[in-house]
């Protein structure tokens, strides 16, 4: 397989390159700016490749606001998470599956690494140090670290995984409306935020019916919303009883935003990639109505009518389609839902062995 259709992050448009530059600049002229430090992703993979993924940014020194925090310390731990400076051209060492690997990073402190894997050392684990151009280079803090792998390499036709939008999906966002949503995001904290009723007992029935490969079905989330809240998305998932997988994101910045949009096609491209990199896994995807996801999962299932065993669909809006046939005529099993009982009673219908 090309490890080149495995990259998930795009090239840093040459604009917001520059304005992450002299962001980073002005800080530190200034004297505004922290140490930095290494976000780490959760990899996954299976038998024949992994992919790792991270960003370096500037480090927040204050904790994370909780449910006895007023309005105004989120908002203000919010645009300390935007306002962080991205740190370009960092070296990192990369260990992995008993190898070590260099990687730089982007114009906006981002660094992907898609690898071959060799049959018998495989790692649960993906570990990074810095590696310092100079005796002058500012050291990260900390200076080593590592994250987690969901490993793909032994899962089976029998396994069923499930691959969800969080927005209007697991999380209460209201996304399609831009004053609400931003009150959402700006005003709340992962504490304080509110997911959507029934839907992690929801999750958690569908992985559970994999009574033999329990230990082999994963999760992945895949969502519109910026990197910058990586940390809050996964605080949230964690306190709200959601499995915990992978959270793919999208790089948001001056030349894509809530105001100039390129659209939600990155989910497409990023569900792709994870059918591509987890063996024979079939796939839940499930999602809400307010946006493209429907457009979307119909897509992946005409591409892929073998790996999808279900869609599942939360209405947020009364509008009519003909989703429910496009679905039907390409044999996937379809609900849409209002309520979270609908979909508890399709889930106990499905029959997941196949």
């Amino acid at each position: 397989m090309q490890l080149d259709r495995l990259k998930i992050s795009d090239k840093p448009n040459i604009f917001d390159v520059f304005v992450a530059r002299l962001y980073r600049w002005v800080k530190t002229k200034l004297r505004l700016a922290n140490r930095f430090t290494v976000l780490s992703y959760a990899g996954f993979g299976d038998a024949s490749t992994v992919k790792v993924m991270g960003r370096v940014v500037e480090k927040i020194k204050k904790p994370s606001p909780n449910v006895n925090s007023h309005k105004v310390m989120n908002l203000i731990y919010l645009l300390k998470i935007f306002g962080r400076a991205r740190a370009e051209s960092v070296a990192l060492k990369i260990d992995i599956d008993g190898r070590s690997h260099k990687v730089v990073t982007d114009g906006l402190g981002f660094f992907e690494l898609n690898l071959e894997r060799k049959k018998k050392e495989k790692s649960d684990k993906w570990s990074w140090s810095h590696l310092p151009a100079s005796k002058t280079d500012q050291r990260l803090n900390p200076a080593k670290g590592n994250a987690h792998i969901y490993d793909f390499s032994t899962a089976k036709q029998t396994v069923i995984s499930i691959i969800s939008d969080i927005d209007d999906t697991v999380l209460e966002s209201s996304a399609t409306d831009l004053w609400q949503s931003a009150k959402v995001t700006f005003l709340h904290n992962a504490e304080t935020r509110i997911a959507v009723k029934g839907m992690s007992g929801l999750y958690n029935a569908i992985l559970d019916q994999n009574i033999f490969e329990k230990d082999k079905s994963q999760m992945f989330y895949v969502t519109s919303s910026s990197w910058s809240l990586f940390s809050i998305l996964s605080r949230f998932l964690t306190l709200n009883d959601f499995p915990l997988g992978p959270i793919l994101m999208q790089s948001v910045g001056v030349t894509n935003n809530k105001f100039r949009s390129r659209g939600h096609s990155h989910k497409l491209d990023k569900i792709k990639v994870i059918l591509n990199m987890s063996g024979e896994t079939k796939f839940v995807l499930v999602g809400d109505s307010g946006q493209e996801d429907r457009e979307i999962f119909l897509e992946i299932a005409r591409w892929f009518p073998e790996r999808i065993f279900a869609v599942l669909v939360r209405k947020v809006d009364q509008i009519p389609t003909n989703y429910p046939k496009m679905f039907k005529s390409l044999g996937t099993k379809y609900c849409e839902f209002t309520d979270i009982a609908e979909a508890q009673r399709f889930v106990e219908l499905m029959k997941m062995r196949t």
